[in-house]
């Protein structure tokens, strides 16, 4: 994808502009990015786009288990 290209049309939000923000850590949700950019609050065409792009950019964060007790007293 083009990183300057237009994703809102309604409100002429860039897909740098979101990637910003997701990459950031300041939104994960489709509504975020609405408060965040302005994106999505419009006519909402863009949400299958929007979700699009936070599957891709969105950070992965590792899911650690805690140890169990019986194999920390060892």
């Amino acid at each position: 994808m083009k990183r300057d290209r237009i994703v809102c049309e309604c409100l002429k939000v860039s897909e740098r502009r979101i990637v910003d923000c997701v990459r950031d850590g300041r939104v994960c949700s489709v509504r975020q990015i609405g408060a965040c950019t302005g994106a999505g609050t419009g006519c909402t065409a863009c949400h299958p786009a929007l979700e699009a792009i936070l599957q891709k950019e969105a950070p992965q964060t590792p899911t650690y288990l805690p140890s169990s007790p019986s194999f920390s007293a060892r």
